[in-house]
């Protein structure tokens, strides 16, 4: 053999086919090892496939797309911290938040012919309703997402008695109240903005001086504060409410979350003009001046029965109270409502509302305990002025947790089902950890088959191998070969394992759906494969086999060409 040929290597592609003709050479062998394979991965799919249908079936039950993205606010002491119109607009203004849907809770007693039973009254808008999971069984939600009292007045006006001595009938934003007010700062420290508005930069943080400060009082953006100076007026042109803001000169710090720096500009600390709101602001002599907004009417949000919507809908248990069995039968139906208004809701002594002729339109999942859901104004309209909690929603849930962190530092208490879903995804994590190890039992049997049958193959080809080693072939190549084989076992028992463990799990689907669960609950899907983890069951068989076919290959690199043809 000249020089030349000696060094010359195999094509892969053509080691590759030898490897192929090998395998069909001990076509009975290979494919009762292939078939074991199959048999292993299979049952390991088929397996998984249950643990990921059930988790997948359990969660959607629990909570849909759209409530993942949002979370429950509310107080835990209502007496001491408040949910009304003044904190959802302060909850509709934190970063991330994209809507803001209140919740009234009330107890009452509905009546219908001659009968009276006792119901939970829940007053909340249309796309409450939705982000709540709430299963319509007939007819639809009443149409109301109102929140807030259309006003087309302006209700507000400035009393004589201003600090001008003049009458501010017509406020807008970053209009001037006070040319000159002497006050200093109350609380430790005050953010400082480019504008009166809560949405302005933040240019850093102020606190108090030795001496009083001089500034200008201005109307801005409402806020939320203890008293009225957060929600003082109403803009002449948009309608909106205005908050008392100060504008004035004062020095600036940063990092007061950890340790308060001045902002040092060309040596000395820096000084600028600045808004901010007057939460924690002592006026010099401020008693003797005051600015107070007039109502025109203590009624604001009363309105007569007549206008307000009456559109209602019941759960089952309502359905079950009225004396009906098909629950479409009550659509149509009126009820009348004693509504017990408490003294946290309205601010004012408790009291039972009667209005009569709320109109079923929809019935609702739910036979527990009666529960009527109207619109959220209907019952405002009533006088409530508190309500019991609020769901906010985010663009995405990786949005959630730094809203919900937010919503918190002001004291409020959140909950979300995401909460839940993540605790069971937790425990479903170890419920397909422990079907994966229970599978693998029957999968590295079929390896120990593999390995044999590579090895059995080795020693029924040293003949072979010497002959192809004395004519050229190189250790490396003897090598790819065993390699090749593992491989493509792996690949063809992976494959084959996972199509065939998908297909257990849909008739083992098709037959619990036939005679358990279908005729009770209809069509369920209790066996899924994720793509991903079929993609990686394949390559991770591959990679075994691989492994296992190590000791065969380096084996059958090892052997000496002279005594390879010699061997019997």
């Amino acid at each position: 053999m000249s020089k030349d040929n000696k060094n010359k290597e195999i094509r892969k592609s053509d080691v590759l086919r030898l490897a192929w003709k090998i395998m069909r050479a001990s076509k009975t062998r290979i494919n009762y090892t292939i078939l074991a394979m199959i048999l292993g991965v299979a049952f390991i799919v088929f397996l998984v496939s249950i643990g990921y249908g059930s988790q997948n079936l359990v969660i959607s039950q629990v909570a849909s797309f759209e409530s993942l993205k949002t979370f429950d606010i509310s107080s835990g002491d209502p007496k001491t911290l408040k949910i009304n119109d003044e904190t959802i607009e302060h909850f509709s203004e934190i970063k991330n938040i994209k809507s803001v849907q209140p919740l009234i809770s009330l107890g009452g007693r509905a009546s219908f012919q001659n009968s009276n039973f006792d119901v939970g009254i829940f007053g909340t808008t249309t796309r409450y309703l939705d982000l709540m999971d709430s299963n319509l069984i007939y007819g639809h939600f009443y149409q109301s997402d109102q929140i807030k009292e259309e006003i087309k007045s302006n209700t507000s006006s400035i009393n004589e008695t201003s600090y001008s001595q003049e009458k501010i009938s017509e406020p807008n934003f970053n209009q001037i109240i006070k040319e000159d007010v002497k006050f200093n700062i109350q609380d430790q420290w005050v953010k400082v903005r480019s504008q009166p508005s809560l949405k302005a930069e933040v240019l850093g943080w102020a606190k108090a001086q030795k001496t009083w400060i001089t500034g200008k009082e201005v109307f801005g953006q409402s806020y939320l504060s203890k008293e009225n100076f957060g929600k003082f007026a109403k803009d002449k042109d948009t309608g909106e409410y205005l908050g008392k803001w100060i504008f004035a000169q004062v020095p600036l710090w940063q990092n007061i979350e950890t340790s308060p720096e001045p902002i040092i500009e060309n040596g000395k600390q820096k000084e600028v003009y600045g808004y901010f709101g007057e939460n924690g602001i002592k006026f010099f002599d401020s008693g003797n001046v005051k600015l107070e907004i007039i109502p025109t009417s203590e009624l604001e949000n009363q309105k007569s029965s007549q206008n307000i919507l009456k559109d209602i809908v019941v759960n089952i248990a309502v359905v079950k109270m009225m004396g009906f069995d098909n629950p479409k039968d009550v659509l149509g139906k009126t009820l009348d409502l004693d509504i017990f208004l408490t003294k946290l809701s309205t601010e004012k002594d408790n009291k039972e509302i009667k209005e009569k002729d709320f109109k079923i339109v929809g019935v609702i999942e739910g036979e527990d305990f009666p529960q009527i859901y109207l619109p959220f104004m209907t019952l405002k309209s009533f006088g409530v002025n508190n309500f019991s909690q609020v769901k906010a929603e985010v663009e995405s849930e990786d949005l959630l947790a730094s809203a919900r962190q937010s919503v918190e530092h002001l004291g409020y208490q959140t909950t979300s089902v995401y909460d839940t879903v993540a605790r069971l995804e937790e425990i479903f994590k170890w419920v397909n950890i422990g079907l994966f190890v229970f599978g693998l039992i029957a999968f590295l049997i079929a390896l120990l088959g593999m390995f044999n049958t590579l090895t059995v193959s080795l020693l029924e080809r040293t003949k072979e191998i010497g002959i192809m080693k004395s004519l050229g072939m190189k250790s490396k190549e003897v090598k790819l070969l065993f390699f090749l084989q593992a491989g493509m076992i792996g690949f063809l028992g992976g494959f084959g394992g996972v199509v065939i463990g998908t297909f257990l799990g849909k008739i083992f689907d098709i037959f619990l759906n036939i005679f358990f669960v279908a005729p009770s609950y209809g069509f369920v899907t209790i066996s899924l494969v994720p793509f991903t983890f079929a993609l990686g069951i394949i390559l991770l068989v591959i990679l075994v086999s691989l492994l296992t076919g190590i000791y065969p290959a380096r084996r059958a690199a090892k052997i000496s060409p002279l005594r390879a043809i010699r061997y019997e």
